[in-house]
């Protein structure tokens, strides 16, 4: 008669399937964590760039809409370029106002404005 003793642990094959699994996992949470990180820092960009298009408006319901449409400003340590767009409505007295926000080095637009104004806000020099 043969005799088998108990098991007393795992193969070698179940560990390295265990390993392999393993390695699957954490292969994709550091890919996730990886892809949430780099969407933060995107997004901290944009909400720093609705801040600089809402200060901006800000200053245009309180000061008027000056002549100059171009401007940096410095919000969260980056630097931001804006610029303005004013556009007539069906109502003369009203005006549309755009102002769009986005870093030197980029071509897109991180944040953009929209508001409407008296058409008396408008600054003419």
């Amino acid at each position: 008669m043969i005799r088998t003793r108990p098991s007393d642990g795992f193969t070698l094959v179940e560990v390295l399937v265990a390993l392999v699994i393993f390695a699957i996992a954490a292969t994709a949470l550091v890919s996730s964590v990886s892809n949430a990180t780099a969407q933060l820092g995107r997004l901290e960009e944009r909400q720093f760039a609705a801040l600089v298009a809402h200060n901006r408006m800000s200053g245009f319901y309180l000061n008027g809409i000056p002549p100059e449409r171009l401007g940096r400003d410095k919000n969260g340590g980056r630097e931001f370029e804006w610029r303005v767009a004013t556009y007539t409505t069906d109502t003369p007295q009203i005006i549309r106002v755009e102002v769009a926000v986005r870093r030197p080095e980029s071509e897109q637009d991180s944040a953009t404005l929209l508001a409407f104004f008296p058409a008396s806000k408008i600054i003419t020099r």
